[in-house]
């Protein structure tokens, strides 16, 4: 499938959405996963890394890849989060990623049959970062975080809601140190 675009904050935003295949008695209600690309990448790649779509169309879930901003050429798209405290040009340029993950839940919300109620985020390296970013800044949006490869800075307000998390790091990683930090 293609990128679909929803305009937020005068950019145009990307991300691919993909659906379950209908079958008898599933009703509406469906939980939303959000895959978030690490640095670098984009909607393709990480669909093919994670195998969030396949797992979705087993389990029953709508699953969405939304692409943060940056460099582009017609072979590959090379994205980044603005997490705070990183990555590249989307930090640089305070790009609203969290406002355009808000719109985009928003929006596939109002579009397929979700439940508002199972919002999960997940994503790695710097899109892990972002998932931590968004389970604090959309904890009333969002039920839990699955952030895999990624930090948080110390620096952050708490969540103003509860947030489950599961936080999924190597412990012999030295880029992102398990205990935190950069």
């Amino acid at each position: 499938g293609k990128r679909r675009i929803l305009m937020h904050n005068g950019l145009e935003r990307s991300y691919l959405i993909r659906t379950p295949g209908e079958s008898p008695g599933r009703a509406a209600g469906l939980p939303l996963v959000l895959v978030l690309h690490g640095g670098g990448g984009n909607a393709f790649n990480a669909e093919r890394m994670t195998g969030f779509t396949e797992k979705a169309a087993m389990e029953g879930f709508i699953v969405a890849y939304p692409e943060g901003t940056g460099r582009e050429n017609a072979i590959f798209k090379r994205l980044t989060w603005n997490a705070g405290h990183c990555c590249g040009p989307a930090m640089r340029s305070q790009v609203d990623d969290i406002g355009f993950i808000s719109a985009l839940i928003d929006k596939l919300i109002a579009s397929y049959p979700l439940d508002p109620k199972r919002i999960y985020v997940t994503g790695l390296s710097n899109g892990g970062m972002m998932s931590h970013s968004l389970g604090i800044a959309l904890a009333n949006k969002i039920s839990a975080i699955a952030p895999v490869i990624a930090t948080v800075f110390g620096d952050e307000n708490p969540p103003q809601y509860p947030l489950s998390a599961l936080m999924i790091n190597g412990m012999l990683d030295k880029a992102v140190p398990y205990k935190g930090g950069l």
